[in-house]
């Protein structure tokens, strides 16, 4: 990675939603060239995604975590079976 790539990583993490020709310019890059240096980023997986920030408190929500467990593959059902009854949860597989 060099200090180009530095940089385009660093501006995405600022902001995410800037568009290419935004990021160009900051850049002082061409478009074609910072659309092919960030592709290669994604496709090195050094960008992995973007993520929306959400306000818990506008969702009246005054705390978000994630849970991970393991459950022996009988008893998935026993665990799981009420956690639909909980809005608030949302439990992946």
């Amino acid at each position: 990675m060099d200090e180009l790539d530095s940089a385009i990583v660093h501006h995405l993490q600022a902001d995410g939603r800037l568009s290419n020709r935004a990021l160009a310019e900051k850049l002082g890059i061409a478009p074609s060239t910072c659309l092919e240096r960030t592709r290669l980023l994604h496709k090195r997986g050094i960008i992995q995604g973007y993520r929306a920030e959400v306000s818990l408190r506008a969702l009246n929500r005054s705390v978000q975590a994630m849970a991970f467990t393991q459950v022996r593959p009988l008893r998935r059902d026993v665990v799981a079976a009420p956690l639909p009854q909980r809005p608030e949860l949302r439990p992946q597989a």
